[in-house]
């Protein structure tokens, strides 16, 4: 039986014998199959590595700023597509609003904090109280 027709009909391997010749290249290709299972697949060397500099962000931003459209933005950032620096500019614009919101936060406590009365010191013509 040749490994075509086996492709063809995989029934068709139940009732048949093999000969050594094909058992041996039937376990080759098995071999081989489960060798490419473990080898993880090669990266692409075009892609840059995942991540942005900080250099990129404040291009990034200066270029966004400046009214650019992603398209141009991406071909002036290399590595990087537009989806990419599009998602990106708004994962900036998240973590800076959440910035923000704890400086206001903060703010907003210290202010009740300043504004309370202090408590007073205790008075200091008593004597304190010693156990011994």
């Amino acid at each position: 039986m040749l490994l075509s027709e086996a492709q063809q009909d995989p029934e068709a391997l139940k009732h048949h014998v093999f000969d050594i010749d094909e058992r041996e290249e039937i376990q080759r290709l098995w071999q081989e199959i489960q060798q490419r299972n473990k080898t993880p697949p090669p990266t692409p060397t075009s892609k840059k590595p995942a991540g942005w500099s900080p250099d990129e962000d404040s291009l990034l931003i200066r270029l966004r700023n400046e009214g650019l459209r992603w398209e141009e933005i991406a071909r002036r950032i290399e590595g990087h597509t537009p989806i990419s620096c599009r998602l990106h500019y708004q994962l900036l614009e998240y973590e800076s609003r959440q910035q923000d919101e704890k400086k206001n936060k903060l703010a907003v406590a210290y202010e009740r904090y300043i504004s309370f009365p202090q408590p007073s010191p205790p008075p200091t013509d008593k004597v304190p109280f010693i156990h011994m």
